[in-house]
């Protein structure tokens, strides 16, 4: 098989995961975001894209996304990653949620930093945080 195609049919794989994976990430028991908050942490996506996303995705009919959604969902997927490394065992949902004091958040828990602006630069930064505490 041509390395370009399944190089292709991976990628698509990898975007119909993400997108199920953020759905499932948003739900209440994990992380409780709204669609509204979803699509802001996607960038300002619309719900109606948002919705078609997954639809599609449930489909396997994904087939792309605009590269700034698929970042996005890779520094989510990181923070993700980095909150259960750094929470204490079967925590990690819980320190998405709660108000942290340390100096970097001030006050503010991830979920609230990310979506106060919904910038990359946010999202970069608390990869940035999670990772240093992680080491």
């Amino acid at each position: 098989m041509n390395s370009e195609i399944r190089s292709l049919e991976d990628r698509k794989q990898m975007i119909t995961q993400g997108i199920i994976w953020i759905e499932r990430q948003a739900k209440e028991d994990r992380w409780g975001l709204t669609e509204s908050e979803v699509c802001t942490l996607l960038g300002g996506v619309s719900q109606q894209q948002y919705l078609s996303y997954i639809a599609s995705a449930h489909s396997e009919e994904l087939s792309n996304l605009p590269d700034d959604v698929t970042d996005r969902l890779s520094l989510l997927l990181n923070i993700h990653k980095l909150l259960h490394l750094t929470a204490p065992r079967g925590m990690g949902y819980q320190f998405f949620n709660r108000p942290n004091i340390g100096s970097f958040l001030n006050g503010l828990s991830v979920k609230q930093y990310l979506l106060r602006d919904g910038s990359l630069d946010s999202m970069i930064s608390i990869c940035r945080w999670l990772g240093a505490s992680a080491a």
